[in-house]
């Protein structure tokens, strides 16, 4: 089997807990994603899996690309992982994305701080370690880091009250 038939094989056994449309919304991550639907139906699991998605594959599902041609030992790694789940190595790893953006390239926003916490914890705990902290943020918290960067250019000072 063909390097990126096993990768894609790869990434729909990691997010096989989804349904058809909410893959198509984690998957398309060239451009906006309108997620119009009710309270309870997964809105939440779709963002936090999309976003654990661009930073683990970035375009990878979507994509004939690979960094480097595969080797024969990269497809047996590969199919060994579909098989019996694990991490990556090292090598492997550069194989599996493509065009993926680092975590400080990637903007969340929600209104509450619980949904926020929410979102940074499921998220750290689907590509681990703590990358979620910086980019999920409340609109309030957001727009107060915002005008303390920038508002001295109307002239006022960071320490503003």
């Amino acid at each position: 089997m063909e390097f990126t038939e096993l990768r894609r094989k790869l990434i729909l056994k990691e997010f096989s807990r989804m349904n058809d449309v909410q893959k198509r919304a984690v998957f398309g991550i060239n451009g906006a994603t309108l997620i119009l639907a009710g309270a309870g139906s997964g809105k939440t699991t779709v963002l936090v899996n999309r976003i654990a998605y661009m930073i683990k594959y970035g375009n990878a599902y979507e994509s004939n690309f690979t960094y480097r041609v595969p080797t024969d030992a990269d497809c047996k790694e590969l199919e060994e992982l579909i098989e019996n789940g694990g991490e990556p190595s090292f090598n492997l790893k550069s194989l599996l994305s493509v065009d993926a953006p680092k975590p400080w390239q990637i903007l969340a926003i929600t209104f509450t701080n619980k949904a926020a916490q929410e979102m940074r914890h499921r998220i750290n705990s689907l590509i681990g370690g703590e990358h979620a902290s910086d980019f999920i943020c409340t609109i309030h918290s957001f727009c107060v880091k915002f005008l303390r960067e920038e508002i001295f250019r109307l002239g006022y000072p960071k320490t503003f009250q």
